[in-house]
């Protein structure tokens, strides 16, 4: 392992959209980059921070940072995308998961009729779907108090965090932009490896961590599979998602 940086590197933003296997990669990365280089180190953040982030060689977590229209300190984006109708079932195993309840139709009718959101009173990973577009084109804000209708009653949120969903660019916009974007699909995820580490290899030498094979975030969904009126609800409610996940395939 190098003990001094490369020069003239191109630093490096995984986003991690949330569902997207995408935990073994980050916790790779964070044991590549710290090793004996306690500068790279940084713990992740929902909310990028330019001032204390910006100067870094590289990030990774759920960052709420549109890595078009805000990219202005140069990162290299890299992240997954996952089939629509599995991404919004997994958030809702993930779901029932948190909340202790089996997953199952009459959860997802919870899930996808009631207000229940994946981390409770926070509404940023909700169940209007195109989860996966808003964190890669839409900015996020701070909204005011908000109340979100959970089985045991409502829960105040005093800093409840949104999607500015008028960000959405159009489809021939993300067409476009997606170009710019280093985007794989999550059956390409071994593709999507080597690029990773060819990159981190040429950029600052080191050797990406072996952990990063481990896939490490898949739901308990205890076969559930959805019925036909929620798979046609869930790609009615992820048009977008569902456009950008056949252009990367595409690619």
């Amino acid at each position: 392992m190098p003990k001094t940086k490369k020069e003239n590197f191109k630093k490096l933003y995984h986003l991690h959209i949330p569902r997207t296997s995408g935990k073994g990669i980050c916790d790779a990365l964070w044991k590549t980059f710290d090793v004996e280089h306690s500068w790279y180190t940084q713990e992740p953040h929902l909310m990028y921070e330019e001032k204390e982030m910006s100067k870094l060689p590289f990030i990774s977590g759920h960052f709420a940072k549109n890595p078009i229209a805000e990219n202005v300190d140069g990162f290299e984006v890299f992240s997954m995308v996952r089939d629509p109708v599995e991404h919004y079932v997994s958030i809702a195993a993930y779901v029932s998961e948190s909340t202790d309840f089996e997953m199952s139709n009459e959860f997802m009718d919870e899930f996808m009729y009631g207000n229940i959101t994946p981390f409770g009173a926070n509404e940023l990973f909700s169940n209007s779907g195109n989860i996966q577009s808003k964190m890669l084109f839409c900015r996020i804000a701070l909204a005011g108090k908000s109340f979100v209708s959970l089985r045991d009653g409502d829960v105040a949120n005093e800093k409840n965090t949104v999607f500015i969903e008028s960000d959405m660019p159009s489809e021939n916009d993300i067409r476009d932009l997606i170009d710019s974007m280093n985007l794989f699909a999550l059956p390409d995820r071994g593709m999507a490896i080597d690029w990773l580490g060819a990159t981190v290899l040429k950029s600052h030498g080191f050797f990406l961590h072996k952990s990063i094979h481990d896939i490490t975030n898949c739901s308990k969904k205890n076969g559930f599979k959805p019925d036909i009126s929620h798979i046609k609800e869930i790609k009615r409610r992820s048009e977008i998602d569902v456009y950008l996940y056949e252009l990367v395939q595409e690619r």
